[in-house]
């Protein structure tokens, strides 16, 4: 693709105007609505995985860079919690001031992500940079988008210069997504539907320990919604490389913003 007309802010709007429209899918008045809702908030997670890899090459001082996204992960982990649990309250908020948070939001995820980057990009000792990738790994399980999240920034970031390779990784991975969240899926379809008889025994025990619930439309659309993820790639292709005139930390400002704004929101309409 050509047409580079998107500049940073651009490409930011877009993903902040995807992930509000995710993030109230649960208002939506029908099903069809909300996985479609859901499809369309899967771009944010790649645009944002992008330009933490773009920041990190662009940033004049990658420590600072480093220490601000630790800032804004420590700032959205509380209104992300709160939105989260809202169900749960009053019980969870006991837990929020216990510092049992559970899940950490996505830009600890993104943090993490660039923290592995700058550490593989280093000149420090290989088996040193296998363990940070294995500690990496670890540290974002419990966290909002896990490795997908990890390896999409890896992917733009170590794939740098080329677009190409870029976006064709990064489909990879929006397909190994797809794969991971339909496994439950496949697995339940097999042991319920399929003749024992015609598989082994140790591909149906694999499958019951996956998942032992019954297969069901909301989870293969919920898996399907992760397809778009590649509706952002033919949006990064259109970018042009410029700032725009967007704030430097208006999305990090706007995340946890928002996140409070629906805690808000929640509470009053449940």
């Amino acid at each position: 693709m050509k047409i580079k007309i998107l500049n940073k802010s651009h490409l930011q709007l877009i993903a902040i105007i995807a992930m509000v429209i995710d993030h109230t899918a649960e208002f939506a008045p029908s099903l069809s609505i909300y996985y479609g809702m859901r499809f369309i908030g899967r771009m944010t997670i790649v645009i944002m995985s992008y330009f933490v890899a773009e920041g990190y090459y662009k940033t004049n001082d990658v420590n600072k860079y480093i220490i601000r996204m630790a800032i804004f992960a420590a700032v959205s982990q509380v209104p992300f919690y709160l939105n989260s649990h809202v169900l749960d309250m009053p019980h969870d908020i006991l837990h929020l001031l216990a510092g049992m948070y559970g899940s950490r939001n996505v830009i600890f995820t993104l943090l993490i992500g660039l923290c592995l980057l700058a550490i593989l990009k280093s000149e420090g000792n290989v088996f040193l940079k296998i363990l940070a990738f294995i500690a990496a790994w670890r540290l974002v399980l419990p966290a909002d988008w896990k490795y997908f999240c990890l390896l999409w920034v890896l992917a733009f970031g170590l794939l740098y210069g080329n677009k190409k390779r870029q976006m064709q990784a990064a489909a990879l991975i929006v397909i190994l997504r797809v794969i991971v969240v339909a496994m439950p899926v496949i697995s339940a379809f097999v042991v319920y539907y399929l003749p024992s008889a015609s598989f082994s025994s140790m591909f149906a025990f694999v499958a019951r320990h996956i998942n032992s619930g019954r297969p069901t439309y909301a989870r293969l659309y919920f898996a399907l919604a992760q397809f778009g993820g590649l509706m952002a790639l033919p949006i990064l292709m259109m970018y042009n490389g410029k700032k725009g005139n967007a704030p430097r930390l208006g999305f990090y400002i706007f995340y946890p913003a928002h996140l409070l704004l629906l805690f808000f929101v929640k509470l009053f309409v449940y």
